[in-house]
């Protein structure tokens, strides 16, 4: 029984942990600016090397890949790697202020995954005309979370508070998953960076030390019983 109990007890800390955390949005250099000098990101997926799909299509459409890789992640989903050239937004998607390089553009109803492959606590992109509807998830195995929209979302596409650079902290993810309820959810320059906090660690091994500590008590105690009879 007391194994049990202490299975009980650790092993919520060793499942929930990242879903107890804050999630922070920040601001990271001034307004209108694609790519500010970085600290502490790294492996910035541009999509610049990724061939675009043709401007003016609604859909992802070739040469524009499904499954790419870039920035050290993994990308798949239906989300369209766009550069507008200088032309409008056509009603679908209007390119980042200031970004005159490829982006990633999703639009309502569709989603674009990223996952890499270990644990990051920092997240980085170039948010542009940021709106309401824009959906951006952080995973973690089972445990996931919904950042938060910054305040200035009014899908402003030549305005530099809603066309900015931001960092997303307090929450250790491996993947990303990011979908709009409108056109368009666009975003450039993801970057990465950071490692889970050491609390998150002992949280982990406390968890597992009890999982072990318990399977040890179960085995001893059959051994026990079986020895009886």
């Amino acid at each position: 029984m007391k194994s049990t109990y202490l299975l009980a007890l650790l092993a919520p800390f060793a499942l929930s942990v990242p879903a107890g955390a804050a999630v922070t949005v920040t601001p990271f250099g001034p307004g209108g600016v694609p790519l500010p000098s970085l600290t502490g990101l790294s492996s910035v997926a541009t999509f610049d090397s990724i061939p675009q799909t043709p401007y003016g299509d609604s859909v992802q459409t070739s040469p524009n890949p499904a499954t790419f890789t870039d920035g050290g992640g993994s990308w798949s989903g239906s989300g369209i790697v766009m550069n507008n050239g200088g032309g409008g937004s056509l009603g679908l998607y209007a390119e980042p202020y200031n970004d005159t390089t490829n982006y990633m553009a999703v639009l309502s109803g569709q989603s674009e995954t990223v996952v890499y492959g270990k644990t990051y606590s920092e997240l980085g992109l170039y948010w542009g005309s940021i709106d309401t509807y824009n959906v951006l998830t952080l995973f973690n195995g089972a445990s996931s979370v919904v950042v938060p929209i910054p305040p200035v979302a009014n899908g402003d596409q030549f305005a530099g508070d809603s066309n900015r650079y931001f960092v997303i902290s307090g929450f250790d993810f491996n993947k990303a998953v990011f979908s709009s309820n409108g056109n368009s959810f666009e975003f450039d320059n993801v970057a990465v960076g950071g490692v889970p906090e050491p609390s998150t660690w002992m949280m982990l091994m406390l968890g597992f030390g009890g999982l072990g500590y318990a399977g040890y008590r179960r085995a001893k105690g059959g051994s026990a019983a079986v020895s009886a009879g």
